[in-house]
């Protein structure tokens, strides 16, 4: 036992005096972080809400591309808004193949996506549209993106220039099919876990990936094996370019350790980065000259024109806009005709330097004055038949084009 004597006690006491007369220095309280909602449930809404998900219905120019699309103010953004501020914005892309067939499952397919994102939606203030198609990211991606980039501007506190795109899978497949045609629309592009094809990166196109801060994300693990060889083959065209040019492009290309699921702390950082960096003006300007060249002015399921542009009534593109490119010089000509009360013809002939992106499909109508009513009826495009069957009383059929047909 330590035994104290009659002075240290007194000792020991004055110092605890003199120590609580002192002022103790305040230690600072850590203000609890917004936490984004653990369970994802969403409400249709005009109004902007935080905190939540909110389903709004878009068209996008048509009835037949109507899907519903989410997007999510965080929490850590205060409300009521200042005036005239303005939000970065996050415009994503879902992957999901044959799973997002209608819209329901794209619906959740795209809300799974979504919840990987509201943590770092609610770090860094950053707005979330989050798209859905039960189509595919294909054709219509180019028109729908358009109007929504101009639709989201309006409706609520996004900032124009600093829209970053991004998309996994199919969703980064649509990206690099449509690239040359939607980038302009955004500040930067976050591919991931997809690939661009030889057809996407055609020499008219690759100006466009030369100045856009773009930044494309796979696993060296991936199950799609032509991913890599795709994507080094689009870096090695713009090393070219730049040993021509004299300088940098903005495109990056970038392999982690691991497969096809996405890679959350990589997309967060390069997130980031694509906010972050400077948007080149020159990105606009390539845009102009691609429009001229490759982009559509026209009504999505205008009717087929043939040749002699007025004498088609009973045929028309169905879903997809029919690019005619007068202004751009490229025409395609659609020749259609009745050759026997049992036949229909229709040729499409060859779009130079196109890709793979016109005519999917037509809608033949007014079958009661075409053909047959109790014949078999054969429908033949560029020589293939795509169509054999009696019309059982119906006016319309639809009919694909075959893929070697419309990728020329």
């Amino acid at each position: 036992m330590v035994r104290r004597s009659w002075f240290s006690a007194v000792a020991l006491g004055f110092i605890l005096v003199s120590c609580a007369k002192e002022e103790v220095p305040q230690v600072p309280v850590l203000q609890p972080q917004p936490q984004a909602p653990t369970e994802l449930t969403y409400e249709e809404s005009t109004e902007v809400q935080l905190g939540k998900v909110i389903v709004f219905n878009f068209k996008g120019g048509s009835e037949e591309l109507a899907r519903e699309n989410f997007y999510y103010f965080p929490t850590s953004i205060e409300k009521p808004f200042k005036e005239g501020q303005k939000f970065k914005t996050l415009v994503f892309l879902h992957g999901g193949g044959e799973s997002t067939a209608t819209q329901p499952s794209a619906s959740k397919v795209a809300l799974r996506y979504m919840r990987d994102y509201l943590e770092y939606a609610e770090k860094n203030q950053v707005l979330l549209i989050f798209p859905t198609t039960a189509y595919g990211w294909n054709l219509q991606t180019r028109y729908y993106l358009r109007d929504l980039v101009k639709q989201i501007q309006i409706a609520y506190p996004v900032d124009g220039e600093k829209i970053v795109l991004s998309g996994h899978s199919m969703g980064g497949m649509g990206i690099t099919r449509e690239f040359g045609l939607i980038h302009h629309f955004f500040r930067g592009v976050l591919g991931q876990a997809a690939g661009a094809k030889e057809s996407s990166t055609a020499a008219h196109l690759l100006q466009s990936y030369f100045y856009t801060p773009y930044i494309h994300l796979n696993g060296i693990n991936d199950h799609f094996t032509d991913f890599e060889p795709w994507m080094k083959s689009l870096e090695r065209k713009l090393h070219l370019m730049e040993i021509e040019q004299g300088r940098n492009s903005f495109f990056e290309l970038v392999f982690h350790k691991g497969n096809h699921q996405p890679n959350r702390e990589l997309n967060e950082k390069f997130l980031n980065q694509l906010f972050e960096q400077e948007r080149p003006a020159v990105q606009t300007e390539v845009y102009a000259v691609l429009e001229a060249r490759n982009y559509p002015i026209a009504k999505v399921t205008p009717a087929v024109k043939e040749q002699t542009l007025d004498t088609v009534k009973w045929l028309k593109a169905k879903n997809y806009p029919m690019p005619t490119f007068e202004q751009g010089g490229m025409v395609r000509t659609v020749t259609a005709k009745v050759v026997s009360p049992v036949e229909i013809q229709i040729q499409l002939g060859a779009l130079t330097g196109a890709i793979c992106w016109d005519i999917r499909t037509f809608e033949i109508s007014n079958l009661d004055r075409l053909v047959d009513a109790k014949k078999k009826i054969r429908v033949f495009i560029n020589g293939e038949r795509v169509f054999s069957a009696k019309r059982k009383g119906r006016t319309s059929i639809d009919v694909w084009v075959p893929a070697k047909a419309y990728c020329q």
